[in-house]
Protein backbone atom coordinates (compact mmCIF):
# COMPACT_ATOMS: atom_id res chain seq x y z
CA UNK A 1 0.00 0.00 0.00
CA UNK A 2 0.66 3.62 -0.68
CA UNK A 3 1.96 5.48 2.14
CA UNK A 4 1.73 9.46 1.69
CA UNK A 5 4.04 9.87 4.64
CA UNK A 6 6.80 7.56 3.66
CA UNK A 7 7.15 9.10 0.24
CA UNK A 8 6.16 12.79 1.31
CA UNK A 9 8.30 13.20 5.05
CA UNK A 10 7.20 14.92 7.62
CA UNK A 11 7.05 18.04 5.76
CA UNK A 12 9.80 19.67 8.06
CA UNK A 13 10.70 23.24 7.72
CA UNK A 14 7.33 23.89 6.11
CA UNK A 15 6.49 27.46 4.97
CA UNK A 16 2.59 28.00 5.11
CA UNK A 17 -0.05 30.99 4.74
CA UNK A 18 -3.10 31.02 7.00
CA UNK A 19 -6.14 31.88 5.88
CA UNK A 20 -7.12 35.18 8.39
CA UNK A 21 -5.70 37.75 6.24
CA UNK A 22 -2.93 36.05 4.82
CA UNK A 23 -0.60 35.89 8.03
CA UNK A 24 2.96 35.16 7.67
CA UNK A 25 3.01 31.65 9.66
CA UNK A 26 6.00 30.25 11.52
CA UNK A 27 8.25 27.26 9.50
CA UNK A 28 7.60 23.85 12.04
CA UNK A 29 10.21 23.44 14.28
CA UNK A 30 11.91 26.49 13.16
CA UNK A 31 12.48 30.14 14.24
CA UNK A 32 9.37 31.93 15.64
CA UNK A 33 7.22 32.29 12.89
CA UNK A 34 5.21 35.50 12.98
CA UNK A 35 7.77 37.61 11.36
CA UNK A 36 5.78 40.13 9.15
CA UNK A 37 6.51 41.10 5.27
CA UNK A 38 7.30 44.50 6.32
CA UNK A 39 9.24 46.14 8.85
CA UNK A 40 7.51 48.43 11.59
CA UNK A 41 8.42 51.03 12.98
CA UNK A 42 8.52 50.69 16.95
CA UNK A 43 5.52 51.60 18.38
CA UNK A 44 4.45 52.59 22.19
CA UNK A 45 2.86 50.07 24.81
CA UNK A 46 -0.97 51.36 23.68
CA UNK A 47 -0.52 49.29 20.55
CA UNK A 48 0.84 45.10 20.48
CA UNK A 49 0.16 44.75 17.04
CA UNK A 50 2.66 47.49 16.11
CA UNK A 51 5.23 46.07 18.78
CA UNK A 52 4.84 42.30 17.82
CA UNK A 53 5.54 43.95 14.21
CA UNK A 54 8.65 45.79 15.49
CA UNK A 55 10.04 42.62 17.58
CA UNK A 56 9.58 40.35 14.39
CA UNK A 57 11.53 43.21 12.66
CA UNK A 58 14.11 42.86 15.10
CA UNK A 59 14.46 39.11 15.14
CA UNK A 60 14.43 39.32 11.39
CA UNK A 61 17.74 41.85 11.89
CA UNK A 62 19.04 38.93 14.44
CA UNK A 63 18.48 41.54 17.33
CA UNK A 64 16.96 38.75 19.40
CA UNK A 65 17.47 39.56 22.43
CA UNK A 66 15.54 43.25 22.14
CA UNK A 67 12.99 41.13 20.44
CA UNK A 68 12.25 38.48 23.00
CA UNK A 69 12.21 41.61 25.71
CA UNK A 70 9.23 42.89 23.46
CA UNK A 71 7.36 39.42 23.11
CA UNK A 72 8.10 38.90 27.09
CA UNK A 73 6.27 42.11 28.02
CA UNK A 74 3.73 41.30 25.59
CA UNK A 75 3.03 37.70 26.35
CA UNK A 76 2.68 38.94 30.09
CA UNK A 77 -0.51 40.86 28.85
CA UNK A 78 -2.02 37.62 26.86
CA UNK A 79 -0.98 38.41 23.63
CA UNK A 80 -1.43 35.20 21.47
CA UNK A 81 1.21 35.78 18.61
CA UNK A 82 3.85 37.12 21.61
CA UNK A 83 3.39 34.06 23.49
CA UNK A 84 4.22 31.64 20.37
CA UNK A 85 6.96 33.53 19.49
CA UNK A 86 8.47 33.33 23.16
CA UNK A 87 7.65 29.52 22.98
CA UNK A 88 9.93 29.28 19.61
CA UNK A 89 12.57 30.95 21.54
CA UNK A 90 12.25 28.34 24.35
CA UNK A 91 12.50 25.42 21.90
CA UNK A 92 15.20 26.73 20.39
CA UNK A 93 17.44 28.03 23.42
CA UNK A 94 17.72 31.62 21.25
CA UNK A 95 17.91 35.02 22.81
CA UNK A 96 19.51 34.03 25.68
CA UNK A 97 17.21 32.07 26.82
CA UNK A 98 17.56 28.41 27.83
CA UNK A 99 16.48 25.22 25.81
CA UNK A 100 12.72 24.22 27.96
CA UNK A 101 10.41 21.96 26.45
CA UNK A 102 8.23 22.37 29.33
CA UNK A 103 8.10 26.23 29.39
CA UNK A 104 7.58 26.13 25.66
CA UNK A 105 4.74 23.61 26.00
CA UNK A 106 3.03 25.85 28.39
CA UNK A 107 3.30 28.80 26.10
CA UNK A 108 2.20 27.29 23.39
CA UNK A 109 -0.95 25.86 25.25
CA UNK A 110 -1.94 29.67 26.43
CA UNK A 111 -1.35 30.87 22.92
CA UNK A 112 -3.41 28.11 21.63
CA UNK A 113 -6.14 28.47 24.25
CA UNK A 114 -5.84 32.56 22.90
CA UNK A 115 -7.12 31.29 19.51
CA UNK A 116 -3.37 31.12 17.56
CA UNK A 117 -3.76 27.84 15.13
CA UNK A 118 -0.30 27.86 14.75
CA UNK A 119 0.30 27.48 18.42
CA UNK A 120 -2.38 24.37 18.00
CA UNK A 121 -0.52 23.28 15.11
CA UNK A 122 3.09 23.36 17.01
CA UNK A 123 1.70 22.00 20.32
CA UNK A 124 -0.14 18.95 18.49
CA UNK A 125 3.11 17.95 16.72
CA UNK A 126 5.60 18.22 20.01
CA UNK A 127 2.95 16.21 21.92
CA UNK A 128 2.23 13.51 19.04
CA UNK A 129 6.11 13.13 19.26
CA UNK A 130 6.06 9.17 18.34
CA UNK A 131 9.40 9.05 20.99
CA UNK A 132 8.06 10.73 24.20
CA UNK A 133 4.11 10.86 23.28
CA UNK A 134 1.68 9.30 26.25
CA UNK A 135 -1.66 8.31 25.50
CA UNK A 136 -3.11 11.56 27.18
CA UNK A 137 -0.81 13.56 24.74
CA UNK A 138 -1.97 11.68 21.72
CA UNK A 139 -5.89 12.81 22.63
CA UNK A 140 -4.86 16.22 23.17
CA UNK A 141 -2.47 16.51 20.21
CA UNK A 142 -5.04 14.83 17.98
CA UNK A 143 -7.93 17.42 19.34
CA UNK A 144 -5.01 20.17 18.36
CA UNK A 145 -4.31 19.40 15.24
CA UNK A 146 -7.61 19.03 14.35
CA UNK A 147 -8.36 22.33 15.57
CA UNK A 148 -5.84 24.25 13.36
CA UNK A 149 -6.63 22.49 10.66
CA UNK A 150 -10.24 23.56 11.00
CA UNK A 151 -9.04 26.93 11.47
CA UNK A 152 -7.85 26.61 7.67
CA UNK A 153 -3.97 26.15 9.07
CA UNK A 154 -2.74 24.21 5.43
CA UNK A 155 0.43 22.78 7.04
CA UNK A 156 -2.43 21.08 9.95
CA UNK A 157 -5.14 19.75 7.10
CA UNK A 158 -1.81 18.07 5.64
CA UNK A 159 -0.68 16.34 8.85
CA UNK A 160 -4.06 15.59 9.54
CA UNK A 161 -4.44 14.17 6.10
CA UNK A 162 -1.18 11.57 6.91
CA UNK A 163 -2.96 10.69 10.53
CA UNK A 164 -5.91 9.43 8.51
CA UNK A 165 -3.73 7.78 5.67
CA UNK A 166 -1.59 6.21 7.24
CA UNK A 167 -3.45 5.27 10.42
CA UNK A 168 -1.33 5.13 12.95
CA UNK A 169 -2.72 8.01 15.03
CA UNK A 170 -6.37 7.64 13.83
CA UNK A 171 -8.16 4.75 12.55
CA UNK A 172 -7.11 4.35 8.50
CA UNK A 173 -9.77 6.54 6.69
CA UNK A 174 -8.98 6.82 3.79
CA UNK A 175 -12.10 9.27 2.62
CA UNK A 176 -11.47 11.77 5.85
CA UNK A 177 -7.33 11.59 4.71
CA UNK A 178 -8.62 12.56 0.98
CA UNK A 179 -10.91 15.23 1.95
CA UNK A 180 -8.26 16.81 4.69
CA UNK A 181 -5.77 16.83 1.73
CA UNK A 182 -8.12 18.61 -0.60
CA UNK A 183 -8.61 21.08 2.17
CA UNK A 184 -4.53 21.34 1.91
CA UNK A 185 -4.09 21.15 -1.56
CA UNK A 186 -6.07 24.76 -2.22
CA UNK A 187 -3.13 26.60 -1.02
CA UNK A 188 0.02 24.03 -0.31
CA UNK A 189 1.81 22.45 -3.62
CA UNK A 190 3.12 19.30 -1.87
CA UNK A 191 -0.59 18.41 -0.88
CA UNK A 192 -1.81 18.59 -4.10
CA UNK A 193 0.81 16.07 -5.09
CA UNK A 194 -0.37 13.95 -2.51
CA UNK A 195 -3.63 14.58 -3.60
CA UNK A 196 -2.78 13.19 -6.79
CA UNK A 197 -0.88 10.45 -5.50
CA UNK A 198 -3.73 9.30 -2.62
CA UNK A 199 -6.75 9.42 -5.84
CA UNK A 200 -4.23 6.94 -7.52
CA UNK A 201 -3.95 4.19 -4.73
CA UNK A 202 -7.66 4.31 -3.78
CA UNK A 203 -10.35 2.01 -4.62
CA UNK A 204 -12.52 2.88 -7.06
CA UNK A 205 -15.31 2.83 -4.40
CA UNK A 206 -13.26 4.99 -2.12
CA UNK A 207 -13.25 7.20 -4.70
CA UNK A 208 -16.69 7.48 -5.58
CA UNK A 209 -17.26 8.61 -1.71
CA UNK A 210 -14.65 10.92 -1.39
CA UNK A 211 -15.80 13.26 -4.39
CA UNK A 212 -19.09 12.96 -3.33
CA UNK A 213 -18.70 14.28 0.27
CA UNK A 214 -16.00 17.06 -1.17
CA UNK A 215 -19.27 18.39 -3.95
CA UNK A 216 -21.20 18.16 -1.17
CA UNK A 217 -18.67 20.43 1.51
CA UNK A 218 -18.01 18.45 4.77
CA UNK A 219 -18.47 20.44 7.21
CA UNK A 220 -15.61 22.42 9.01
CA UNK A 221 -14.14 20.95 12.25
CA UNK A 222 -15.66 17.50 11.62
CA UNK A 223 -14.34 14.05 10.81
CA UNK A 224 -15.43 14.00 7.21
CA UNK A 225 -18.33 11.70 8.07
CA UNK A 226 -21.37 11.67 5.60
CA UNK A 227 -24.97 12.58 6.15
CA UNK A 228 -26.48 10.36 9.08
CA UNK A 229 -23.31 9.47 10.67
CA UNK A 230 -23.01 9.17 14.32
CA UNK A 231 -20.39 9.61 16.93
CA UNK A 232 -18.04 8.07 19.01
CA UNK A 233 -15.45 8.68 22.11
CA UNK A 234 -11.57 7.54 21.58
CA UNK A 235 -10.88 6.68 24.87
CA UNK A 236 -7.69 5.58 24.94
CA UNK A 237 -4.51 4.43 22.31
CA UNK A 238 -2.15 1.56 23.38
CA UNK A 239 0.43 -1.10 22.13
CA UNK A 240 -0.62 -3.71 23.87
CA UNK A 241 -4.63 -5.22 23.31
CA UNK A 242 -4.77 -6.88 26.52
CA UNK A 243 -4.21 -3.26 28.22
CA UNK A 244 -7.08 -1.71 26.13
CA UNK A 245 -9.59 -4.29 27.79
CA UNK A 246 -8.04 -3.72 31.04
CA UNK A 247 -8.75 -0.22 30.60
CA UNK A 248 -12.34 -0.42 29.43
CA UNK A 249 -13.08 -2.78 32.34
CA UNK A 250 -11.56 -0.08 34.42
CA UNK A 251 -14.12 2.28 33.14
CA UNK A 252 -16.97 0.13 34.03
CA UNK A 253 -16.15 0.13 37.36
CA UNK A 254 -15.31 3.74 37.96
CA UNK A 255 -17.61 5.37 35.64
CA UNK A 256 -20.16 2.29 35.09
CA UNK A 257 -23.21 4.98 34.97
CA UNK A 258 -21.90 7.59 31.79
CA UNK A 259 -20.36 3.92 29.51
CA UNK A 260 -23.58 1.54 30.36
CA UNK A 261 -25.64 2.33 27.33
CA UNK A 262 -22.30 2.52 24.88
CA UNK A 263 -20.46 -0.37 23.25
CA UNK A 264 -17.10 -0.75 23.11
CA UNK A 265 -15.04 -1.23 19.98
CA UNK A 266 -11.49 -1.81 19.71
CA UNK A 267 -9.83 -1.15 16.17
CA UNK A 268 -6.20 -2.20 15.43
CA UNK A 269 -4.32 -0.21 13.26
CA UNK A 270 -0.14 1.16 12.93
CA UNK A 271 2.72 -1.25 11.44
CA UNK A 272 3.06 -4.92 12.09
CA UNK A 273 6.33 -3.22 14.44
CA UNK A 274 4.55 -1.21 16.53
CA UNK A 275 1.09 -2.01 16.93
CA UNK A 276 -2.01 0.32 18.33
CA UNK A 277 -5.15 -0.53 19.53
CA UNK A 278 -7.53 2.22 19.84
CA UNK A 279 -11.12 1.78 21.99
CA UNK A 280 -13.91 3.74 20.42
CA UNK A 281 -17.38 3.64 22.72
CA UNK A 282 -20.86 4.55 21.15
CA UNK A 283 -22.56 5.27 18.89
CA UNK A 284 -23.94 8.74 20.36
CA UNK A 285 -26.63 10.83 18.46
CA UNK A 286 -25.06 14.28 17.79
CA UNK A 287 -22.35 16.24 18.02
CA UNK A 288 -23.85 17.69 21.33
CA UNK A 289 -24.62 14.47 22.55
CA UNK A 290 -20.57 13.38 22.53
CA UNK A 291 -19.41 16.44 23.43
CA UNK A 292 -21.36 16.10 26.83
CA UNK A 293 -20.67 12.64 27.52
CA UNK A 294 -16.85 13.30 27.03
CA UNK A 295 -17.33 16.15 29.25
CA UNK A 296 -18.88 14.04 31.75
CA UNK A 297 -16.47 11.69 31.07
CA UNK A 298 -13.29 14.02 31.69
CA UNK A 299 -14.97 15.25 34.78
CA UNK A 300 -14.69 11.56 35.92
CA UNK A 301 -11.15 11.37 34.99
CA UNK A 302 -11.30 9.97 31.49
CA UNK A 303 -10.38 11.87 28.39
CA UNK A 304 -11.62 11.39 25.06
CA UNK A 305 -11.83 12.24 21.64
CA UNK A 306 -15.20 12.82 19.32
CA UNK A 307 -15.00 11.05 16.32
CA UNK A 308 -17.77 10.60 13.18
CA UNK A 309 -18.49 7.43 12.11
CA UNK A 310 -20.46 6.09 8.98
CA UNK A 311 -21.97 3.11 10.73
CA UNK A 312 -23.02 4.97 14.56
CA UNK A 313 -19.66 3.65 16.09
Amino acid sequence: MWRVGAILGVCVALAVTAGDGGRAMAQERSAPAAVPQEAGTPAGPADPAAQERAAAALYRAGRVAEARAIWEALAARGHPRALYNLAGLYLEGKGGLPRDRERAIALLRRAAEAGEPMAAYRLALLLLDAGTAREKDRLEGLRLLTRAASAGLPAAQYRLALAYWDGELLARDPVAAYLWMARAARRLPLARTALRRMESAMSPGERERARARLAAGPEEGGEAAGPGAGYALQVVALRDRAAVEAFWRRMQRQAGDLVADLEPRILAGGTPSRPLYRLRIGPLPSRPAAERRCAALKAAGFDCLLVKTDSGQ
